[in-house]
């Protein structure tokens, strides 16, 4: 092919005589500052006022007629319900490689500390002379909970790009949990 002049064509842009600037290395952006880690003691005085509450709300309800034993029940179905549709979702996002919102890892964390909770209302039970009718089987899925969580959470940073497996694997663990505490807490 030929110009408008009726010269040939360069093939490339060395030919024509065009020269681009060389690349430059990228420049540092402004660095960014890494997360200071929340000290432990926070944490445990945060724990302490979270359960702090959760009684007071317990003592409050039960001025209205509503047992500590009616909320666990309440919130053991609450927790295998939800906990089972992250567990779906998450494994069902993994499996055909869709990408989730950040709303998905804040239900599962919902969903993961749901069982603080519920553990917390346990142990009122507990101490207040109410025993599983199954016995100590109800309560070692209390243990099982707290080591599925730790698990989720020991992983959470170490599988970057696979957390609908991860999450949803925690949650279907969760679910199992939750459904045998129920029917062993029931009889």
């Amino acid at each position: 092919m030929t110009d408008l002049r009726g010269r040939p064509e360069p093939k490339d842009a060395a030919e024509a005589g065009v020269t681009h600037p060389p690349a430059k290395a990228a420049e540092p952006g402004p660095a960014v500052p890494e997360r200071v880690p929340v000290p432990w003691h926070f944490k445990v005085l945060a724990a302490t006022a979270g359960v702090y509450i959760a009684l007071r709300i317990v003592q409050m309800l039960g001025w209205i007629g509503v047992s500590v034993k009616d909320l666990h029940n309440a919130l053991a179905l609450f927790i295998i319900v939800l906990n089972g549709s992250i567990a779906v979702w998450g494994l069902l996002a993994w499996w055909r490689d869709w990408h989730l919102i950040q709303g998905f890892k804040t239900l599962a964390f919902l969903a993961w500390y749901a069982y603080i909770p519920q553990v917390a209302l346990g142990v009122a039970l507990y101490a207040n002379g109410h025993r599983a009718p199954t016995g100590w089987q109800h309560y070692i899925y209390g243990v099982g909970a707290v080591i599925g969580i730790s698990a989720g959470s020991f992983y959470r940073r170490r599988l970057p790009g696979r957390e609908g497996m991860l999450y949803g694997l925690v949650c279907l663990f969760l679910t199992g949990v939750g459904v045998r505490a129920f029917i062993t807490g029931h009889g």
